[in-house]
This record gives C-alpha cells, sequence and structure tokens, in this order.
C-alpha cells in the first residue's frame, strides 16, 4: 500500500493499529510474522573460498607451471623469485575482497539501537530490532528513525534525508494526505528508517520494518550488484593466454627441432623448458602491483585514498564521471549570497560592516536573533547561513542575543511557513521579529523600510520584492523574507495582530559552487571524458547549478520519474544527451551507471550517502565523499580526503600513468625475453651451436630484467598525458604498436647479435668465446633498451637520461652484475671467458645502432598515430 495517499486514520485502519499503540500480544504475534527489524544479510564468502579465487588467472597459472618446471631444472632460485611474485599478486587480491566484503554490515550503523514506541498506551523504550508494522513511535530532536512510517502528528518537523534521497536541504514534514504520483524526495507525510529528525517532534505509525524498507531495498540492491571485471583484470587475463599460447607453442617447436637436428632430447628439454621460464615475464605481477601501489601513494598525496588497488589504474580509463551534486560540484553548506532591501541587491561579497546602511544592518541583525540556530556550526542550514553571515561582517551572536532576550515565540512551520519571536531589549522595549518565505512574510507587512525611514509599502515595490525574489528562486536559491515590528509593552504573541509589520527585504542563500568546479570540468572535458552531474535536487535547481559550471550551453535534464518510464534500453539510448539527472532515486543512479556502461564508457561514480552505495558497487570506479555515510565509503574503490571534484581528475591522470609504467613493463619485458627466443630459434634453423644456453638465459632474466623493471614502476607522467581520449574498455595492453615493437622490432634486435655470432664463429672464434660476446651484448643491450621504451610520445634525448634515478641505478647494477658472471668461481656454470676490446667496441657501437632503430620506430609511431577513442559526446 502507498501510505502518502490516505489519511492518517486509514493508515492505522490498513495496519490494524491505533492510536494508543499495539498490546504486547500484537506486537509478538508481527515479530513472528514480519521478522525482526534487520536488514538482510547476506553471507560473505569464506577466507578459503576468496583466497583460491586469487589463483584463476590465466598468468597466475602460468607463473606457477613456471614454477614447477624450474624446479624440475634445478633452479630454485628462479623457482622462488616466480613463487614469490604469485604470493603477492594472491595476498594483495585476498586483503581488498575479504574487506569488500562487509560493505553491507555496515549497513546496519543506520539502525539505532532503541527507540520510544507507544504500546497499550504508555511510552517505553524497546530496541529498534523488535519494531513492527503498526507500532506507534514517539521521535524527537536528534533521533534516528527506526522504520518507515507515515505521521500521525507532527510539530515543526524537519528531517535530513539526504543519506537516503540526496536531497541537500532538511525537509520539512506535516500530516496529509498526498497524490499517488508524489516521488518519494517529495513524500512530506512520511518518515524513512535511517533518516534524521532535525527539528520538531512526531508520532509515527511504521509502515514497513527491515527489509521491506527503502533503506532495505538499497540493501538489497548492494548485495546483488556485481562489481565489473576492471580494464586491467580482463587485459592481464587476455595478455596470460597470449603469453602461454605464444612461448609454449615455440617452446615446444624449438625442441622438436633441435631434437630433429640431432641434438640430444636431454639437452633440448633443458634449454626449451629454460627458454620457457625466460619468456614468461614473472616479473610481471609484482611490477604492476608496485605500479599500483606507487600510484595508490601519488593519489593519496592528492586527496584521494584508494581502497581497491585494481581500482587505481581502471581509473585511467574512465570516460564518464558521474558527479553527485552536494559535496562534490558544491561545498554542501549553505552561504547567504545576495541581500534585497529597498537600496536594491547586494553581493554579499561587497559588504563590509563600516559601509552597510541601515536597512541591511537590521536585516543581518533580525537574522541572526530570529534564529534557532546556536552556533555558525551547530543548526538547521539555513539558520548556520545566517550566523555565518553576521559573523563574516563582525557580528557576535552571543552579544545579540543578550541584548534582545526573546520573551515569545511562535516556532517555523512548514505550513504557516515563517518563525516569529518577540524580543525584549535591555532598556525594556519589546520588538517583533520575522523570518520565513518571502510572500508570507510580505502578507504580513504594510510598511518597508527605505533609505530614510519607514514608509508604506505600495503594490508597486511588493510586486519588485516578489519579483526579483521569484529570479532567485528560478536560479535554485533559497530566499528568507525579513520583517520587524515595535510591540513596546506587549508581553505575548497572543495579543498581537501580525498584519503591520516593517518588511526590510530578504537574504538569498545558496550552496556554493566550488571554485574550481568549472576549471575541473573544462580539464576533464579536453581529455575526453564526460562529466554528468546527479541529485536529488529539483530540476531547476539542478539546471542553474549546471550553467554556473559550464556543464552544457544548455543543460539537457533528466528527472528520476522520466527514467521510470524508460526501459533499459531506452535509457542508454537517451543517455549520452543528457546532462544532467535531477530527482533520482537509488534504483535510478544504478540503472543511470549500467546505461553508459551499455555504451562502452567506464563510469566513476561518486556519492556520499546510503542511497549512492548500490551505483557505487556496480560503477567501475565508486568514489565516496570523505564526509559520507560509512556504507558509502565500504561500497566505494576511492575515497575523495577533500570531496573535491578536481581530485577525481587528478586520480585520473594518475591511473593513465599507471597505465602508460604497466606497458612499458609490459614491452620491455616481452621484447627482451622474444629477442632472447628468437636468437635461440636462429641458430637451430642454421645449425649453429645455441648462442645462449640455458643457464646465462635464466640468469639475464633475473638479474638484469628485474631491476630496470621495477624501476619503471615510478616513472612519472608523460607529457600531453591528458590530451588524449580515454582509452576504449576492450583495449588490450598489447595493442598493434606494441605488438609491432615486440615482434617487428624484435625480430631485427634478435638478428643483430644473431649475425654477430655467426660472423665470430665464420672467423674461427672459439664457441665459448662467441657466447661470451652475445652474452655481454644481450645483457647490456636488454639494460638499454629501458631508456628508449620510458617515453612514447618524445625522444630519449628530449627526456634526458637522468629523470629517473631509480633506472640510472639499476643499470649499474646490471652492468656490475654482468661483470660478475666472467669472475672465476662462475666459469663451470657459465664458462664464459673475458671478451676482447674489439669485442667490446662493437657491442657498444651495436647497442647505439639499436637504440637509434628504436627511436626511429617511436617517431614513425608518432607520425601515425591515430586517438585512442572517440569521446562519449564530450
Amino acid at each position: 500500500m502507498l501510505f502518502h495517499t490516505t489519511s492518517e486514520m486509514h493508515v492505522l485502519e490498513r495496519l490494524r493499529g491505533r492510536a494508543t499503540g499495539l498490546s504486547a500480544d500484537e506486537a509478538t504475534e508481527r515479530l513472528h510474522t514480519h521478522g525482526l527489524n534487520t536488514l538482510p544479510r547476506k553471507k560473505p564468502a569464506g577466507s578459503v573460498t576468496i583466497l583460491l579465487r586469487q589463483t584463476k588467472s590465466p598468468l597466475m597459472g602460468i607463473l606457477l607451471l613456471a614454477a614447477v618446471a624450474s624446479v624440475f631444472v634445478g633452479d630454485l632460485v628462479d623457482a622462488f623469485f616466480i613463487v614469490g611474485a604469485a604470493l603477492v599478486n594472491v595476498t594483495v587480491g585476498f586483503l581488498q575482497e575479504y574487506k569488500a566484503n562487509h560493505a553491507l554490515e555496515e549497513l546496519q550503523n543506520f539502525f539505532v539501537q532503541t527507540c520510544r514506541v507507544r504500546r497499550a498506551g504508555e511510552a517505553q523504550e524497546i530496541e529498534t530490532m523488535q519494531v513492527v508494522p503498526g507500532d506507534v513511535v514517539l521521535l524527537g530532536l536528534g533521533d534516528r528513525v527506526p522504520a518507515d512510517a507515515r505521521l500521525l502528528r507532527a510539530e515543526h518537523l524537519e528531517a535530513d534525508e539526504a543519506p537516503l534521497t540526496g536531497e541537500s536541504l532538511p525537509v520539512a514534514k506535516a500530516t496529509g494526505a498526498l497524490s499517488l504520483e508524489t516521488p518519494l524526495a517529495e513524500r512530506t507525510n512520511m518518515l524513512y528508517a535511517g533518516t534524521l529528525i532535525v527539528a520538531g517532534r512526531a508520532e509515527v505509525v511504521v509502515t514497513a520494518t527491515g527489509k521491506d524498507t527503502e533503506i532495505g531495498r538499497i540493501a538489497k540492491m548492494v548485495g546483488e550488484a556485481r562489481e565489473p571485471e576492471t580494464p586491467l583484470q580482463r587485459e592481464l587475463r587476455q595478455l596470460g593466454r597470449f603469453l602461454s599460447v605464444l612461448f609454449l607453442s615455440l617452446s615446444v617447436l624449438i625442441f622438436f627441432v633441435g631434437w630433429a637436428s640431432g641434438t640430444t632430447v636431454s639437452d633440448m628439454f633443458f634449454l626449451a623448458v629454460a627458454l620457457a621460464v625466460a619468456a614468461i615475464p614473472e616479473g610481471l605481477l609484482v611490477a604492476v602491483t608496485v605500479v599500483l601501489a606507487v600510484g595508490m601513494r601519488r593519489m593519496l598525496g592528492r586527496k584521494a585514498l584508494v581502497r581497491r588497488l585494481i581500482a587505481t589504474e581502471t581509473l585511467g580509463s574512465v570516460s564518464v564521471i558521474c558527479a553527485d551534486k552536494t559535496g562534490t560540484i558544491t561545498e554542501a553548506k549553505m552561504r547567504a549570497s545576495v541581500l534585497m532591501t529597498q537600496e536594491g541587491p547586494a553581493e554579499v561579497s561587497a559588504l563590509s560592516q563600516a559601509g552597510m546602511s541601515h536597512a541591511r544592518r537590521k536585516m543581518i541583525e533580525v537574522g541572526m536573533i530570529c534564529n534557532d540556530a546556536t552556533s555558525p556550526e551547530l543548526g538547521s542550514p539555513t539558520e548556520t547561513a545566517l550566523l555565518l553571515l553576521g559573523k563574516d561582517l563582525g557580528y557576535k551572536v552571543d552579544d545579540l542575543r543578550q541584548r534582545h532576550h526573546r520573551a515569545d515565540e511562535i516556532p517555523f512551520d512548514s505550513a504557516r511557513k515563517y518563525m516569529v519571536v518577540l524580543t525584549e531589549n535591555m532598556e525594556g522595549s519589546h520588538e517583533v521579529l520575522v523570518k520565513g518565505a518571502v510572500e508570507h512574510v510580505l502578507g504580513m507587512c504594510s510598511r518597508t523600510l527605505g533609505v530614510g525611514g519607514v514608509e508604506m509599502l505600495s503594490p508597486e515595490q511588493r510586486e519588485q520584492f516578489l519579483h526579483k525574489a521569484g529570479e532567485q528562486t528560478r536560479r535554485g536559491l533559497r530566499v528568507l523574507g525579513i520583517a520587524f515590528m515595535p510591540a513596546d509593552g506587549e508581553k505575548s504573541l497572543d495579543s498581537l495582530t501580525l498584519d503591520q509589520c516593517v518588511f526590510v527585504g530578504w537574504i538569498a542563500l545558496h550552496d556554493p559552487v566550488r571554485a574550481t568546479a568549472a576549471d575541473t570540468i573544462a580539464r576533464a572535458r579536453a581529455a575526453g571524458v564526460r562529466t554528468v552531474m546527479i541529485t536529488g535536487d529539483h530540476p531547476e535547481t539542478a539546471e542553474t547549478i549546471a550553467k554556473e559550471i559550464r556543464l552544457a550551453a544548455v543543460p539537457r535534464v533528466l528527472v528520476g520519474t522520466e527514467v521510470d518510464r524508460m526501459t533499459d534500453r531506452e535509457l542508454a539510448e537517451h543517455i549520452i544527451s543528457v546532462d544532467v539527472f535531477a530527482r533520482v532515486l537509488p534504483e535510478h543512479k544504478v540503472r543511470i551507471v549500467r546505461a553508459w556502461q551499455t555504451n562502452g564508457g567506464v563510469v566513476a561514480m561518486t556519492g556520499d550517502g546510503v542511497n549512492d552505495a548500490p551505483a557505487l558497487a556496480a560503477a567501475d570506479v565508486g568514489v565516496a565523499l570523505g564526509t559520507g555515510s560509512q556504507v558509502a565509503k565500504e561500497a566505494a574503490d576511492m575515497v575523495l580526503l577533500d570531496n573535491n571534484l578536481e581530485t577525481i581528475v587528478a586520480a585520473i591522470e594518475e591511473g593513465r600513468t599507471m597505465f602508460e609504467n604497466i606497458r612499458k613493463i609490459v614491452s620491455f619485458l616481452l621484447l627482451t625475453s622474444w629477442t632472447e627466443m628468437i636468437l635461440v630459434i636462429l641458430s637451430i634453423f642454421t645449425k649453429l651451436p645455441a648462442p645462449l644456453l640455458a643457464a646465462p638465459i635464466l640468469y639475464i632474466n633475473l638479474l638484469t630484467d628485474s631491476a630496470p623493471a621495477l624501476a619503471l614502476t615510478i616513472d612519472p607522467a608523460e607529457a600531453r598525458v591528458m590530451e588524449e581520449s580515454p582509452r576504449p574498455r576492450r583495449t588490450p595492453i598489447v595493442d598493434v604498436q606494441m605488438r609491432g615493437l615486440v615482434f617487428g622490432l624484435g625480430l631485427v634486435l634478435s638478428a643483430i647479435p644473431f649475425i654477430l655470432y655467426a660472423i665470430l664463429l665464420s672467423f674461427g672464434t672459439e664457441v665459448s668465446s662467441a657466447r661470451s660476446v652475445i652474452f655481454v651484448l644481450v645483457s647490456l643491450q636488454t639494460l638499454a633498451l629501458a631508456f628508449p621504451l620510458r617515453r612514447s610520445r618524445t625522444t630519449l634525448w628530449q627526456d634526458g637520461f637522468f629523470t629517473n634515478r631509480l633506472l640510472n641505478l639499476s643499470f649499474l647494477i646490471g652492468v656490475a652484475l654482468t661483470a660478475v658472471a666472467f669472475l672465476p668461481v662462475f666459469f663451470p656454470v657459465f664458462g664464459f671467458v673475458l671478451p676482447v676490446p674489439v669485442h667490446l667496441a662493437w657491442i657498444g657501437g651495436i647497442i647505439i645502432a639499436e637504440l637509434a632503430l628504436v627511436e626511429c620506430y617511436k617517431w614513425g609511431m608518432r607520425v601515425f598515430r591515430r586517438p585512442l577513442t572517440k569521446p562519449l559526446a564530450v
């Protein structure tokens, strides 16, 4: 039943309740029927299940096979390194998923432990979980509503429903039936579980408990929401499959070709396994983990706390930001912006206490005295804004209220829409002060405070005040009329007729847009990232703010009721043309996220309330506000410590940098592995002795590949990284450009050492000596290639050799380890002899030539490079 559509008496009849409350027997029976007033709880996956999930990656399987193969050939050091890389990845993934599984449990925090109910005519305090439909609950200031309920009585009642509806201001509540079409955010005769009473008191009858409440429906959506596979997870899975097929096939090919050419089975098996182990980039998962961890640290320095390691890279793929208005785009605090008197409008930012007129001073004083807020930090947003206005202009609220003692009052009521206080000053004079909706306050006034003093209020002046106030309201501002009336000798408001007040003017209040919001959205737009505003506020308010932040010249607005009328397919078709979603509910936010995903978007969704949790879980990157609810933070991948949209864009830049660094590492590891494998394949097909045996290959792979790869994890962002469009959802790590680099240029880089090796043998050089030269060349070549691979948009000499000190250190360490292989103690293992100076000169010349080849390839790619993707209707 839609309980907002009928009278209070009918609601009680429908629920089989009474104003005096249920009896103990009735409550027990209903508790048995409806169950405890708790949220549905899904049994979380066990630790063993979560742990097993982490081993399903193809790349993880390859690493474990490589570890077994390493043990089989006796290389325990390499096996230890491979197993260590796998353990790091499994541990990080386990901790992330284990923590995420507790998000639903945080929803329990939104149920208070006890509440006051009326049972059999007597008020008593019971555990909240014992509340049942039909219970009469008594609520007051500061109480959190224990269940969905219909108002029976309300006195000056206001509720903070932001956690549920996204409405940024408290909602005034009143009894009385509403129309069937009234959306949830405007059902002023209903209260909902988890919302907070911020003013007044009420008696309500419970209409729904536990899973049947609005927050219960949200809990169910959170439980059903499946986090989409991140681009990096998908790309690493595809890369693992690709590498497994490629390198294992080549290893088998090498084994049979070598065996057919007369090499012993044991020697070829050992070499094939060594090449397979060398080819599999076991350092990749460790390097990826380090890249993400470094990115997390950088993001934390930019006020973004990332909860899920894998989400850091996903930020680089974000193409749509669904930004919650309150707190992200605006500051989530009311501030006075315009004062309107007979003198005309005045911007608050231009006011000073010294230069203010009498009318403006009076307006500020009335706003501070006719006010229930206790300080600029404690009270309703509207009233704290008035105190903050006075404080900024040098007024002291305690002094004002001491000089103007409150003798009587008429509290604010949602029906009459004004507040009146009777004050007595230190001389014993009395004065009536009024604050409320402009049209209602003007209706109480016959005079106005002009430049020369009090004068009659003409119809033209009345119309002018209303017209200007209407303009502010249409811009999304809240407008408060201010009036006063001398009341000497009066001790009570009961004896006064409030129709001869003096209208001073009105004050316009707004939730200020963040100063950086417009520039941030422009910067995101330049990076191909679409920003969409989502809010529970009125469409006109949302449209006004959208224009202010330059979201679009003519913002296209879609309201929640229109979303309801659309199928998922229709919404996906229309969503690209929408800039603002207003009056949205939790289920709308989830549908909006999924509609963008249907269009190929990678979605970052911001939110702070309980109502945002399902959408945060469904988004590719859920972003919670630092001041938001614990539920939102637990459901999100990232928390904004400063609640600023600018931080999301900064995080996107870091995400793009991380993907670039991962791609550099993959390029480097694959290129070096591929060149080693092709070098051996060429020797087999030409029936020459293998230029590198198993032990040297494993040595290069373990000691000279790993250090440069780890050094690349900390590379800073490349220039113009935010001038390209977002990476499409299904863009592989190994794209066409990288394939050309690895498998095209890699063939050339393999052929050059092989040609040198063949020449050395043709001139009668001993095989051991020739192998020593090739070992040094391949080892130093591996170290040197890391430098040009650092940057794809600039040349090696433009970027400089010393901008990554860790890479420089890794190069020196690699050179030292290459020299260590020639120590006498390693002769039984490698059988190397020191190259002669002329051979070292050839090695130096070849490496310089190879670096030039790589730079030429990069230049060609820059010339023919195409945009990554077309932005989603930015």
